[in-house]
């Protein structure tokens, strides 16, 4: 059986390389990351906590790797998050300004959360997925703010951080080159310190000789 092999980048231990992995692709694309926010209790009842929470595009990011184990739950959290809590009783935490469907605004055409799947990736580019099989994730350049966020193509055009709806530049999944965070560096490290220990080691017991 596999293992995840803890990674550390940016100052947080990451469960897994993977993880680390994608925090610096989304350092390369200007998105904001939190690693393992707050949890949450969804519907069902199960507890669940999304491996990353993009704060500037009400986004969070599950990190799977070439397995569909528990996939049911960042669909779940999808559903979940599809409407701003509150909605259901006129009294939502929140009002997009987009549509009047509902109280909130929100709903499957620009969820109050979005969530997207990240996989590893495929001969050097960059593999995604949405959460929801209904939804086609991709990443979006907004030419109002400038800002990459993820946005669901099958859905009308608005930026999750600005709300804008002009130009935009799509990328698709496969479309973006995947950087991996350099194992060998972090290799070398662990040799130099580990041969530094053992030059310490020898020379306290030269001088306890």
């Amino acid at each position: 059986m596999m293992r995840a092999i803890p990674q550390t980048y940016a100052g947080v231990r990451f469960r897994s390389t993977l993880e680390a992995d994608w925090a610096v692709n989304l350092d390369a694309l200007r998105m904001v990351w939190q690693y393992e926010p707050e949890g949450v209790v969804m519907p069902s009842g199960t507890y669940y906590r999304c491996d990353m929470y993009l704060p500037r595009l009400s986004t969070f990011v599950e990190v799977k790797g070439p397995h569909n184990e528990r996939l049911w739950k960042p669909g779940e959290l999808a559903t979940a998050t599809m409407h701003a809590p509150g909605c259901a009783q006129s009294r939502p935490v929140e009002v997009s300004g987009l549509h009047e469907d509902c109280a909130c605004g929100f709903g499957p055409s620009f969820p109050w959360r979005f969530v997207v799947v990240a996989r590893p990736g495929e001969r050097g580019r960059m593999v995604f997925h949405a959460a929801l099989d209904e939804a086609k994730a991709v990443i979006a350049l907004c030419s109002v703010c400038m800002q990459y966020s993820f946005a669901d193509v099958n859905a009308p055009w608005h930026c999750r951080r600005c709300r804008g709806s002009g130009a935009v530049k799509v990328l698709r999944s496969g479309d973006v080159t995947f950087r991996q965070i350099d194992h060998e560096a972090g290799k070398h490290r662990a040799r130099r310190q580990a041969a530094t220990r053992g030059t310490r080691a020898q020379s306290s017991r030269r001088k306890a000789g």
